[in-house]
């Protein structure tokens, strides 16, 4: 399978996180140790996740989603990257989604 196509054929269907978060998973040698349940719930996470996070921006008007911690979605996806054997990733997002 050719990686711009699929690419391209993600962001068709309007689903431009999901294509982003494969194309990261791309270029990261671990990603081959993962298997294919785990390669794909990476990038579904990551669209649900933004889905996630750009409705509470319009639902609570921007202002109230960042006090309320729009970062959620980043400490659900270091909690899968976690399950996934990057420890070190979650702790990140952990440290700054606390900062906030």
């Amino acid at each position: 399978m050719l990686k711009e196509p699929t690419i391209e054929k993600l962001q068709a269907l309007r689903l431009d996180a999901m294509a982003s978060a494969w194309s990261e998973q791309q270029k990261s040698p671990d990603a081959t140790k993962l298997g294919d349940d785990e390669r794909l719930g990476l990038p579904v996470d990551a669209e649900r996740i933004a889905r996630e996070n750009k409705r509470l921006v319009r639902a609570e008007g921007g202002e109230a989603a960042a006090r309320a911690g729009v970062h959620r979605g980043d400490r659900l996806l270091g909690a899968a990257r976690a399950r996934q054997g990057g420890r070190a990733a979650a702790r990140r997002v952990g440290a700054r989604a606390s900062k906030t």
